[in-house]
């Protein structure tokens, strides 16, 4: 990386970066989300508060950035107005071995010059040969990444295991996401204007079509238990001046199924909505259930019947008896 007493420019610019973000009275939280710019995820920069800067925000903080390092004495060939965007997704890439391959190109600086003023706790670096798996090699130390701790020293990441270990996942990712399915349907013309592959083409009609019938099935469930809740209240309200109408054991399992029902249509949702974003980017929208709804029919359905069964286990006859 040091050649001829200089550095590239975006490696002195990562190392201030986190630094004069907290300075700026923000906070920086590790991999936070992902971006397909970004191999190993997002360093996201939020308020004090937890929220996340808004695109304008972040390039405002990057501009500035970059006038206080253009500022100093090592940084005055850096360039007065790079693409911004491009900087601010760079710099809020997590480290990764990958980052000089995305890295924007902002010149050279003087090592030492910026070691001097600004590179606390660095300045022990020493511009001498780096050691490579083939200079390993040469003195007689063959280098088995998975196995030999020597070629660990000189990765280039601190935790090489844990790198090995995302590399191979970003690769299985890569080979689950090459769907090689024939669609079942024509794609929609608004899904390719938002940059979404539809359901049928991820998942292919053999696995979506059983699929879609279960979450209707749990959508009548749940729009039927929704019914009862309401007919229920209806009877409370209209015949026992809102006093409950079931007793405690029968409350406690209408309770229990709701309960069951709200954490699978949560569970749900969390799965679409990981579908829906970032890699998968996928349209949903056919496996969406919604809120679970009453239906009035339904309803007025459970009451009547509960006045006829009322009615009949009572005996009461008369129009101006208590149930009617």
């Amino acid at each position: 990386m040091i050649e001829d007493g200089a550095i590239p420019a975006w490696a002195a610019l990562r190392v201030l970066w986190r630094p004069y973000v907290t300075s700026r009275d923000y906070r920086v939280y590790d991999r936070a989300t992902t971006d397909k710019a970004a191999p190993y995820g997002v360093d996201e920069v939020r308020h004090r508060n937890g929220s996340p800067l808004s695109a304008g925000e972040l390039r405002d903080l990057v501009a500035d950035f970059l006038k206080a390092c253009r500022g100093r004495p090592w940084g005055k060939k850096l360039p007065a107005k790079p693409d911004l965007d491009a900087l601010a997704d760079f710099l809020t890439q997590s480290a990764s071995h990958f980052l000089h391959v995305t890295a924007p190109d902002l010149g050279r600086v003087d090592f030492k010059a910026w070691a001097k003023h600004d590179a606390d706790g660095l300045t022990t670096w020493k511009i001498e040969p780096a050691a490579t798996s083939a200079s390993l090699s040469k003195i007689g130390i063959p280098i088995i990444w998975a196995e030999s701790w020597v070629g660990d020293y000189f990765h280039v990441a601190e935790s090489p295991d844990l790198e090995r270990m995302n590399t191979r996942h970003i690769i299985a990712m890569m080979d689950t996401l090459a769907v090689n399915r024939q669609p079942f349907t024509y794609r929609r013309k608004e899904d390719e204007d938002d940059g979404l592959i539809p359901l049928s083409d991820f998942l292919g009609i053999e696995l979506l079509t059983p699929l879609e019938s279960a979450v209707r099935s749990y959508q009548d469930v749940a729009d039927k238990l929704a019914s009862i809740r309401a007919a229920l209240d209806a009877i409370s309200d209209r015949y026992f001046d809102g006093l409950p109408v079931l007793e405690k054991g029968q409350a406690s399992n209408l309770e229990e199924a709701e309960g069951y029902i709200s954490e699978a249509g949560e569970a749900l949702q969390e799965w679409l909505t990981r579908l829906a974003g970032y890699p998968w980017q996928v349209d949903t929208t056919t496996l969406d259930p919604g809120e679970p709804e009453a239906d009035e029919e339904t309803v007025e359905a459970i009451v009547e019947e509960w006045l006829r069964d009322t009615r009949y286990r009572t005996r009461i006859k008369d129009e101006t008896g208590l149930i009617w």
